[in-house]
């Protein structure tokens, strides 16, 4: 848990909501695409 926060505190806390943000848009296209398949 120590290694997590410390990797935290060496990134910075703005890169990690960019991280975020891209993980949370890459899940939202990937669900997006898969819904889209399942109507073809």
């Amino acid at each position: 848990m120590e290694q997590i926060i410390e990797l935290i505190r060496m990134v910075g806390i703005e890169n990690i909501a960019t991280v975020t943000n891209s993980v949370c848009l890459i899940m939202f296209v990937r669900a997006k695409t898969k819904s889209d398949d399942d109507k073809s």
